[in-house]
């Protein structure tokens, strides 16, 4: 038998995903994909989640609840990405979400 091979990988942060709820300036409600934040390891904190939440660019008049999955990011590119939970944020939580 050879020798085993062994892969060491660090771990850089986290990236944010998920579903929020919108409100549109027309008064419709719609679920839209948020765009992938990464955070450095560092950096992660409650407020530092809530401001990465968004509207995917949809240009919403403000955010409702979002889901939030998390995902620990290990290595460089290519990247290796783990689940690691989920949150559920409401309107008042959502106030610093970035809406494009």
């Amino acid at each position: 038998m050879g020798k085993l091979k062994q892969i060491s990988l660090d771990h850089r942060g986290y990236e944010i995903r998920g579903k929020v709820l919108t409100r549109a300036r027309n008064g419709t409600i719609d679920t839209v994909s948020m765009t992938p934040v990464f955070i450095h390891a560092l950096k992660l904190t409650h407020n530092a989640i809530k401001r990465s939440i968004n509207d995917g660019g949809f240009g919403c008049e403000r955010i409702e609840k979002a889901s939030v999955m998390i995902y620990d990011v290990y290595g460089f590119a290519p990247t290796y990405k783990q689940f690691n939970r989920v949150i559920e944020l409401d309107f008042l939580q959502c106030r610093e979400a970035f809406i494009g």
